[in-house]
């Protein structure tokens, strides 16, 4: 059904009661065309900042292919797609702390380790997806790239067995996402087992 906006106005403010944790994505323009203040936000636009700092903001879009591996808004948006993986992201977040998903946390992690093993003449291999490995692959450090799960896998218990390198690293991003999205399901089920029922008549 079509609801004005006074008509959805009113069936948010019935559902999202004051204490509840609202996550999505630059939910400030989706408040704002409510005409509601909400306190309790965990906005992923904010959470994963953009590299280039404020006021510039990656998009869902964006946020879903590097993190989740996911390819969303293809041609159309789809809300509650676009709501669950801002669920996902915002997860994801909190298992990781929050530096996980800042321009400083991913330059340092691998970044920083390559470049002391450089300067010290020591050989890395870093095995992922081409797009980690064109930001932290550098010359002192042999790239393999990889597509899905199976490849990382194989790849990195090849190279790890040669003996050429000191460090050899990879991340299993297909096992990461299957756990954010259980763990949204999860999330999910709770949230719906303990929802505040409904008032009679709406």
């Amino acid at each position: 059904a079509t609801l004005t906006l006074a008509g959805a106005r009113e069936r948010f403010l019935s559902l999202v009661p004051a204490e509840t944790l609202l996550v999505g994505h630059s939910l400030e323009n989706d408040l704002n065309c409510l005409k509601v203040v909400h306190s309790r936000v965990l906005d992923t636009a904010l959470m994963f900042p953009h590299p280039k700092g404020p006021p510039f903001r990656s998009a869902l879009k964006v946020l879903c292919q590097r993190y989740l591996r996911k390819t969303i808004q293809e041609g159309s948006h789809d809300s509650i797609i676009d709501a669950r993986c801002a669920m996902d992201l915002a997860l994801l977040k909190i298992r990781n702390g929050p530096a996980f998903g800042t321009p400083d946390y991913e330059n340092k992690n691998v970044g920083r380790l390559v470049d002391v093993l450089g300067d010290a003449q020591r050989k890395a291999c870093l095995v992922d997806r081409k797009d980690t490995l064109t930001r932290f692959a550098t010359g002192s450090s042999a790239a393999v790239p990889v597509a899905c799960d199976d490849g990382a896998a194989d790849a990195t218990a090849r190279e790890a067995t040669r003996g050429a390198y000191v460090f050899v690293w990879t991340q299993l991003c297909d096992l990461s996402a299957f756990q954010s999205r259980r763990a949204a399901a999860a999330l999910a089920a709770y949230l719906r087992e303990h929802a505040r029922p409904e008032a009679p008549g709406q």
